[in-house]
């Protein structure tokens, strides 16, 4: 793509386009790795949410209101909703064990990330089609 006021000499490498493609090629890489570690003791993180929170940032421009993302919305809520009632719940019945609060917490960020996940995969699934997504399915998903 060359730059509007000096077209002999300036051009931009890559477009957005591209960066969104070759991120959600290195998102479907990253489904074959099912985790990594985390300093936290016994706690672990797969790999594509790992990307995808880095790429996240990269997709914050718009918001686009799709039956899909309507449906998603009010299983985050529901769930976000449930998980609150339960640790209030749990709080209130063992006297406020502090190891129930934790654990909500842990609960909660997992739960935030996985929403961020399928953000990020629905902002860059936008940029391609049909066929290059299920050949990148195939050809990274191999070992």
């Amino acid at each position: 793509m060359f730059n509007s006021q000096n077209t002999k000499h300036e051009f931009i490498i890559f477009t957005s386009g591209s960066f969104y493609k070759f991120a959600l090629l290195l998102l479907i890489l990253g489904l074959q790795y099912e985790t990594i570690p985390l300093p936290i003791k016994a706690q672990i993180m797969p790999f594509t949410s790992v990307l995808a929170l880095l790429f996240f940032i990269f997709t914050i421009d718009s918001f686009y209101k799709t039956p899909v993302f309507m449906l998603f919305a009010v299983w985050f809520i529901y769930g976000l909703f449930h998980s609150t009632i339960m640790l209030v719940i749990d709080l209130f019945r063992f006297n406020g064990e502090p190891l129930r609060f934790f654990s909500w917490l842990r609960q909660l960020t997992t739960f935030i990330i996985a929403g961020i996940t399928f953000w990020v995969f629905r902002y860059l699934m936008r940029y391609v089609d049909e066929k290059f997504l299920c050949y990148s399915v195939v050809l990274l998903s191999i070992p």
